[in-house]
């Protein structure tokens, strides 16, 4: 029995040598190779990665970033990414409005976007609506953003984020914007309506100081 499950891991294991390592960014052909593997090669998700915090007075927003790296997508033409995920905690005056932070514990095999936080993909800061904290010369990381009570089909937002470094001290620069309102159309079953209209964390641009 021993010798059949040795036998059944270096299978495995040979099946995933062979997987082709495609680059994740800057990649024509992403998605069109099966069973590929699209990998961060530049590690351009690492600079994300950690605690990062905002503050103005007694209010604040926590975000934390963590790395899913060969992250199994099972579509028509199936393959493995890496993605960026994450959550977020907002006070507002010293009242806590909205805490993610525990989903990050969870575990999601089947469907990344139970994450609130996910990239879309890399950016510059030329493109509309510009951020005018963030700078022009350095690439940005564009996540889409959720909130777990949104049940409406079209909700959406954006949170671009730019990672510097001032005075020795790391920082993301953010522009957290609406990219599409509420329709009203329930995203479970389109004869019902819908009840979010909009999201809890105010749009803006912030500064994030690495904890």
């Amino acid at each position: 029995m021993k010798y059949l499950i040795l036998i059944a891991s270096l299978f495995f294991i040979n099946c995933k040598a062979q997987t082709p390592i495609l680059p994740l960014y800057n990649n024509s052909e992403f998605g069109d190779v099966a069973n590929a593997y699209y990998k961060d090669v530049d590690n351009f998700h690492g600079q994300f990665v950690g605690t990062w915090l905002y503050t103005n007075g007694t209010t604040s927003i926590k975000v934390i970033f963590e790395k899913r790296d060969m992250y199994y997508r099972d579509s028509p033409i199936p393959f493995y990414y890496d993605k960026l995920v994450g959550e977020i905690r907002y006070v507002e005056s010293g009242i806590e409005k909205l805490n993610t932070l525990p989903n990050l514990s969870i575990s999601y095999p089947n469907n990344i976007w139970k994450y609130n936080i996910v990239d879309l993909t890399k950016t510059k800061n030329t493109f509309s609506p510009i951020c005018d904290i963030c700078p022009t010369e350095v690439a940005g990381l564009m996540m889409l953003y959720n909130e777990p009570d949104n049940d409406d089909t079209c909700l959406s937002a954006c949170f671009t984020m730019y990672h510097v470094v001032e005075g020795g001290v790391d920082k993301l620069k953010v522009k957290y914007y609406l990219e599409t309102g509420a329709c009203g159309l329930n995203k479970d079953n389109w004869d019902n309506s819908s009840t979010k209209t909009n999201f809890i964390v105010p749009y803006g641009e912030y500064t994030f100081i690495k904890q």
